[in-house]
């Protein structure tokens, strides 16, 4: 009993797949009533057979489903409500795509008339003239002879620096052995003469 009704299951469409060939169906349909001259080439049994195909049914799979959700109306609503749904998505998809698209043309048409294979021809606008390139040497060579004249000024001011400092201690040195000499001095005049 199990296996039978595993096999049933397996023919029935689940709800999710089922809205969505109902909506690729109204499309179908919806495209049929926008070309009339196509409606008497148009078998109906088999004008469904590709949107089946595509989700991997059969047709007989779908009558047998159809049955089997004619049996509880509330979930056969629901099938249609989500089909009725995805289609309004569509529209939505649709329409910002239509959107951007004329955002595009109404772009583009600001440009009409200009010619594009002119532009990419044109050896100007891509290599920098010969003037830009001279300046810009020119700006380096002032750049690199103004970083080496600081650097030569800052060598000199440390060079002053020091040669300061080495005078300053220079001297203070000299100072204190003249004091300590002097000290020494008299000392040594001082024990001479006790």
């Amino acid at each position: 009993m199990c296996l039978l009704l595993a096999s049933c299951n397996r023919d029935i469409i689940p709800r999710a797949v089922m809205a969505d060939i109902y909506a690729d169906m109204l499309l179908a349909d919806q495209w049929l009533s926008d070309h009339p001259s196509e409606r008497s080439k148009a078998d109906t049994s088999l004008f469904y057979d590709p949107i089946l195909d595509k989700y991997g049914y059969t047709f007989e799979q779908y009558d047998k489903t159809v049955k089997h959700y004619l049996e509880d109306p509330e979930r056969f609503s629901k099938v249609f409500r989500a089909a009725a749904d995805k289609l309004r998505n569509k529209q939505k998809l649709y329409n910002r795509k239509k959107e951007l698209a004329d955002q595009v043309k109404a772009f583009n048409a600001q440009f009409i008339g200009y010619n594009t294979k002119d532009f990419e021809q044109d050896t100007t606008l891509w290599s920098p003239p010969i003037t830009d390139s001279l300046v810009l040497d020119s700006l380096r060579r002032q750049a690199l002879l103004r970083d080496s004249l600081l650097r030569a000024a800052e060598i000199r001011d440390s060079l002053q620096r020091d040669s300061l400092l080495r005078d300053s201690v220079r001297r203070f040195n000299a100072r204190r052995d003249s004091i300590i000499n002097s000290k020494r001095r008299r000392i040594t005049t001082d024990n001479i003469n006790r």
